[in-house]
């Protein structure tokens, strides 16, 4: 008689559609339409995909998220797009949801407001307590439930929020870098190998550490900078990575003071939420299974917005670097 000892969540995707048991090599796959139920309402969130002239990126971001089951709503926010782009969105979004058992919902800005604001709108009108932000131009790793279900079984009422531990580079063809990244290290950012929490002071720590090797070695692009904290890049690709798993309750209440600054400051958006984060008392965690395809792009806004970039990274430096933890105000 086969033990039914192990109970796998990963698998069900796909075989949760009826009231049957499935037996295997001493597995039982509970295919129990009711645990399904259970276990969908408990791990249920969010997808928050902004969008900004970016609609020949969005189909793959969208159809990345395909396989979730805990996954149940879709939003779409576009900035302000030129016409023929809100059309190819609109048009993809009606194709997509064909393939989802849910509506997949665009939220229009009439005005142009930028990531930060666009994207903290995206995420107060989710209807799920629990959002995965994820940029439109980027597409999510496999099996984001394993993600999503580890993230909310053990988030008690900590301040934290998710970021990724790994990425993968490409300009255009996911799949043949995704086949070489396996054999190759070119092509793979890997921030830490496990959980790491990145609180004030270490946060503060790891940018001390970045602007000594920047002063000494003659900036960024010299010599790899061995970080005692990241184990590759450095500490302004932690905090500049977005692309992250959140509370919408602490989100919200953490990020509104952001929607004061003005639209230069707010150019990395993403710095401005780590520093936002940071300063609420919350924790940044790099979590091992969370990762994402990351498309590099000649027009992204590090690029286009060089200087306004450069002046919110200096701007938000020294906002971080000011931070007093909760023990040193004892």
């Amino acid at each position: 008689m086969i033990p039914y000892q192990t109970l796998i969540r990963s698998k069900i995707h796909g075989l949760l559609k009826n009231s049957l048991y499935r037996k295997n090599k001493n597995i039982l796959v509970v295919t129990d339409s009711d645990s399904l139920k259970l276990m969908k309402n408990k791990y249920k969130f969010t997808a928050a995909i902004p969008t900004y002239n970016s609609s020949k990126y969005l189909k793959e971001c969208i159809y990345g998220l395909k396989d979730s089951i805990y996954l149940d709503e879709i939003l779409v926010g576009d900035d302000y797009s030129e016409t023929e782009e809100l059309h190819q969105i609109k048009k993809i979004i009606q194709e997509a949801k064909k393939h989802f058992s849910f509506d997949i919902k665009l939220l229009e800005n009439y005005e142009n407001t930028g990531a930060f604001k666009n994207k903290y709108k995206l995420i107060e009108s989710a209807k799920n307590d629990w959002v995965y932000q994820i940029d439109s131009d980027n597409i999510p790793f496999p099996k984001i439930d394993r993600v999503i279900s580890n993230i909310i079984e053990k988030h008690n009422s900590q301040i934290y929020i998710y970021y990724p531990a790994k990425l993968i580079q490409f300009w255009k063809y996911k799949r043949i870098v995704k086949f070489f990244s396996k054999i190759q290290n070119k092509y793979t950012i890997r921030f830490v190998k496990d959980y790491e929490i990145f609180d004030i002071n270490k946060t503060k720590k790891a940018i001390d550490e970045f602007l000594n090797h920047e002063a000494t070695r003659g900036g960024e692009g010299s010599a790899a900078i061995n970080s005692k904290f990241v184990l590759d890049k450095h500490i302004y690709w932690v905090l500049n990575c977005g692309n992250f798993i959140v509370n919408k309750k602490q989100f919200i209440t953490l990020m509104k003071p952001g929607l004061d600054f003005s639209r230069e400051i707010l150019s990395m958006d993403a710095v401005a939420f780590s520093y936002l984060w940071l300063k609420g008392y919350g924790s940044i965690v790099l979590h091992p299974k969370l990762g994402h395809f990351h498309r590099k792009r000649l027009d992204s806004v590090s690029y286009v917005e060089k200087d306004s970039s450069k002046t919110s990274r200096q701007y938000f430096t020294d906002k971080i670097l000011s931070l007093e933890s909760k023990d040193s105000k004892k």
